[in-house]
């Protein structure tokens, strides 16, 4: 193994009064070798716990456990993972509880401290620093073994906790009021905490301690007296439960956080009531009950999985926030459990023709302890939004995997399965197999199945493989479908039962649910009869009247690309043939819709779009677009303006890490495969790599990483995957035989956020190192041909034209128009004159959706080119045929302007002037001069809106 630099933070000075974390704390780098004696261990430090205790470990004077020396590491109880292991005991992958203090990593021996932690389901390691660690213990004994809670609890019994919205106190608050049935008030210091106390945890009331009338409140509350107080402040606070205290009344001393910081801590005034009411109260440290952990723990797991303890968490990031973080402790800022996450267990799991395998991330990459590699035909693999959960499906079945324990924790009986997907929180799955053709059509091949329990919910017939699932509103409140020109909606309580709600649209071909919190749904309407296409967006809880509406002409199909809060959506528009002859993929255009309805436009690009991207903050967005092989990339701010330009490179896709500080721009699919990292702080140019052969790439949850990969079927040769840092430092590589996919297990983007200053790139593996010092193959290179261009002199449509500028197309026709005779050119223009009235007729040709693509179970190719966006559209229902060669199926056999009725050809005329002012109207936004009688001709727009409208009544 590599060194590896070890953050860490170490006791400067000691504090007298208030912890001031510049001088207290000082942050240092050491480099651990890796090399480890007997019995000894490497990990990696994944969460720290913040407690109160540490301020009284600074101090040197007498105490339980000795003061930590000037310039040592921080004490503090962590969770760890296990990277590196010369002990039978532990083996890589393995979680444990440990003291390794603030640091990244530590080398650890066998010791009382160090102990074997097992996540199971639904639970996070950080639990075994909380409910299951030392402040949960802390509750457990103080109650069993000092208030006797086993001999008082009950109905009749009233117990009052101080700190109850901090970590020991919740737990305490919980165990007697959930475990023991006894009456329990929790006193806090706001009322958000004190809501929270009584509205989410069940308590029976709560007091706010810094309230003038807290007293009073408390002597409301407590009408027969305290009979246990479970003490975490001290203070005033233990002087007014000391003269609410009951006869043989308890009282369990576990800290005494509110005088820690002072000079001179001051002593209880009432302490005389444990004379006058018998009273009795005893502290205690948590270590004296050491050898009944394993009682303990069990007892609280179980009430985990009962539902009766919670816990809340409060979480900062970086190691180097830990000093602050502690300061927010003592003013009382958490809820919960006060915890710094270092680092997290970011893993791979990959699918190849030998099954299913697990990776760790850095700076293991190895394989976790645990996992049984599954082999055989796995046909798909699917992670859950949250990253909780592991999907598999065989021949034979589906499997679902527990992501943290390694579990499998459901397995459904279902053959032939090859696709499969989770609901955002991942509380249901949804499967997917070819349809068997049956009499009556009735084979009902797409079904939803509960997680937990595995039992099927309800199934669909849904011919089509692409966009097969149903689409979810990110709280699964709803989940709907198109069927027809109907979007039905169904809560997930009643899928057996008919749709909630419907939204029902003549002409509506696609529809797409926003993310957020609120929930909005776009749909889309194709050009008909001349009339321009459309998008609307509606409420799901109001479908009379729609938020925002958008029409435009050439779109034949869109893709609504949202941003992540909901609250604006791109339409990227395509047709199938560009009429000016410039491209043979059609033209796209690309459209702004704001969900509030304030705002909407044509977004200014120049050529083909061949990829678009929002920000992860949802303010701004990225465009590639124009005619390869040097197409533009724009950067757009949330009212669509050009605020700045990337350059010019043979580039086709957008890749953002997920707290949008790192843009990725790469020319992958028949390009060279480039990938250029840019900081988006600073709109500069931090690396640039060669990925060739890239089929497949992504963002680590962590932002620093990105991985690429080679993928079969697409290429069947060279798989495997690399995994780079944002630097341009290839860290990782591994090659495989016949790869078919990778993916970063999903986190929350917030556990990861890049400080300011970015981080420097981590040490290569061996590996890595070895195959960045291959030489790369040597290939001919030369300028982008298109596939209908190669091996022909380059025209020059190839290269952007300018306003003033003839087209190539209108060059090309014009040089060949030379050579004809007369009577030849004249029937060419006549045939010419004919095609142009033919395709402005109504309904000649039918619009062509794109041709579906394959999903994650038949190994999707990486993005080509092709400028086609695909639908959103889940049903099969409005999939129109297309020959295999490309051609164009006529809609009808006879004449479709001979069976209008004289208002319908008026509609038509109309609608067409209409369109011909909104091109003219694009040119002129384009900068290009207009003659008189266009612009004449724009000005008669209004008057043929009325006329529209008009007609249409």
């Amino acid at each position: 193994m590599v060194a590896i630099e070890n953050t860490q933070i170490v006791l400067a000075s000691r504090p007298v009064a208030d912890i001031d974390p510049k001088t207290t704390f000082r942050v240092q780098k050491e480099s651990l070798s890796g090399e480890l004696g007997p019995n000894e261990i490497l990990v990696k430090v994944l969460y720290i716990s913040l407690d109160p205790a540490m301020r009284g470990w600074m101090r040197d004077v007498r105490s339980y456990i000795r003061p930590v020396r000037i310039d040592e590491v921080m004490r503090s109880a962590d969770v760890a993972q296990v990277i590196k292991s010369n002990n039978t005991n532990y083996k890589v992958g393995d979680l444990v509880r440990a003291t390794c203090g603030w640091q990244e990593y530590a080398v650890l021996k066998p010791s009382e401290d160090l102990v074997k932690i097992k996540a199971f389901p639904g639970v996070s390691p950080s639990t075994y620093l909380g409910v299951l660690g030392m402040t949960g213990l802390t509750a457990y004994f103080g109650l069993y073994e000092v208030g006797e809670i086993v001999k008082k609890g009950g109905p009749n019994c009233t117990v009052v906790v101080s700190g109850a919205a901090g970590a020991t106190g919740m737990v305490a608050a919980q165990i007697a009021k959930h475990v023991f049935g006894c009456r329990v008030i929790g006193i806090a210091g706001s009322p958000d905490k004190c809501d929270y106390l009584v509205k989410e945890l069940g308590l029976d009331a709560a007091l706010n301690y810094k309230s003038k009338t807290f007293f009073k409140d408390l002597c409301a509350v407590t009408p027969k007296l305290i009979d246990i107080f479970f003490d975490n402040t001290g203070g005033d606070i233990l002087d007014a439960c000391l003269r609410r205290i009951a006869f043989k009344g308890r009282i369990i001393v576990c800290g005494a956080i509110s005088t820690y910081n002072d000079a001179t801590p001051k002593g209880p005034a009432y302490y005389s009531a444990l004379i006058t009411q018998r009273a009795r109260m005893e502290g205690f440290i948590v270590f004296d009950y050491a050898k009944q952990y394993g009682k303990a723990i069990e007892d609280m797991s179980q009430w985990i999985k009962e539902g009766k303890l919670q816990s809340r968490e409060t979480i900062v990031h970086g190691i180097e926030s830990a000093p602050e973080a502690l300061v927010k402790l003592f003013r009382g800022d958490n809820t919960g459990k006060m915890l710094v996450k270092v680092a997290e267990e970011d893993s791979r799991s990959l699918r190849s023709a030998s099954g299913i395998g697990l990776s760790e991330g850095a700076p293991a990459f190895g394989a976790p302890a645990g996992f049984e590699k599954q082999t055989g035909n796995i046909r798909v693999l699917q992670y859950s939004k949250n990253g909780q959960y592991l999907a598999w499906a065989t021949p034979e079945c589906v499997k679902v995997m527990d992501a943290q324990s390694l579990e499998v924790i459901q397995e459904i009986a279902v053959k032939d399965i090859i696709e499969i997907d989770f609901s955002p929180k991942g509380t249901f799955l949804s499967t997917w197999m070819r349809q068997i053709k049956t009499e009556d059509g009735s084979h009902k091949n797409m079904s939803i199945y509960e997680v937990k329990t595995g039992q099927e919910l309800t199934s669909f017939s849904q011919k089509s493989q692409n966009n097969w699932n149903v689409q979810w509103t990110d709280d699964e409140a709803y989940c709907a479908r198109m069927v027809s020109n109907e979007v039905h909606f169904w809560e997930p309580k009643n899928l057996t039962k008919t749709p909630f709600t419907k939204l029902r649209q003549e002409g509506m071909s696609q529809f797409s649910l926003s993310p957020g919190k609120s929930t909005s749904v776009a749909v889309f309407f194709g050009e008909r009869k001349g009339a321009p296409a459309m998008v609307r967006i509606y409420s799901i809880t109001n479908f009379t009247v729609p938020l925002a509406s958008k029409s435009f002409f050439k779109a034949d199909r869109v893709q609504m690309i949202w941003n992540q809060l909901g609250t604006n959506v791109l339409v990227w528009a395509t047709t199938d043939h560009d009429k000016t002859g410039k491209s043979y993929y059609g033209e796209t255009n690309l459209y702004y819709l704001a969900v509030a309805g304030n705002f909407d436009c044509r977004v200014p690009i120049d050529g083909l779009i061949h990829d678009v991207a929002w920000a992860p903050a949802s303010k701004d967005f990225v465009v590639i677009h124009g005619q390869m092989p040097s197409p533009k990339t724009t950067l757009f701010d949330h009212r669509a303006n050009a605020v700045h330009e990337f350059g010019r490179d043979a580039r086709n896709t957008i890749k953002w890490n997920p707290c949008g500080r790192i843009l990725v721009l790469a020319g992958f699919g028949n390009l060279a495969g480039t990938m250029d990292f840019w900081d988006r702080k600073t709109l500069k140019k931090i690396a640039s790599v060669s990925a060739r052969d890239t089929t497949a790439c992504e963002w680590s949850p962590d932002n620093r990483h990105i991985l690429t990969a080679t993928l079969s079927p697409r290429l069947r040769v060279d798989n495997g995957y690399k995994i780079w840092h944002y630097t341009g430092t290839l860290v990782h590589t591994e090659e495989l035989n016949e790869l078919y996919q990778v993916s970063w297990r999903p986190a929350a983007p917030e556990l990861y956020a890049i400080r300011s200053a970015l981080s420097p790139a981590p040490k290569p593996t061996a590996n890595s190192a070895v195959a960045a010092a291959k030489p790369a193959p040597a290939r001919a290179m030369g300028a982008y041909r298109p596939p209908q261009a190669r091996g022909t002199p380059a025209p020059s449509l190839f290269t952007d034209a300018s306003a003033n500028n003839t087209s190539a197309s209108a060059t090309s026709n014009a040089a060949a128009d030379a050579n004809l005779s007369k009577a030849a050119l004249k029937n060419k223009k006549k045939r010419e004159n004919a095609k142009k009235n033919k395709d402005s007729e109504d309904g000649a040709l039918a619009s062509t959706p794109a041709a579906p693509t394959a999903g994650s179970g038949a190994n999707s190719p990486a993005r080509s080119n092709t400028p086609r966006p695909n639908s959103n559209n889940n049903s099969s229902n409005n999939n129109k045929s297309k020959p295999q060669n490309g051609a164009l199926l006529p809609a009808t056999t006879t004449s479709a302007s001979s069976q209008m009725t004289e208002t319908e050809k008026k509609i038509r005329n109309v609608t067409k002037k209409l369109k011909q002012i909104h091109e003219l109207k694009e040119k002129q936004a384009a900068g290009e001069t207009l003659e008189l009688t266009q612009l004449q001709k724009i000005t008669a727009e209004a008057a043929l809106l009325k006329e529209l409208e008009a007609l249409k009544i």
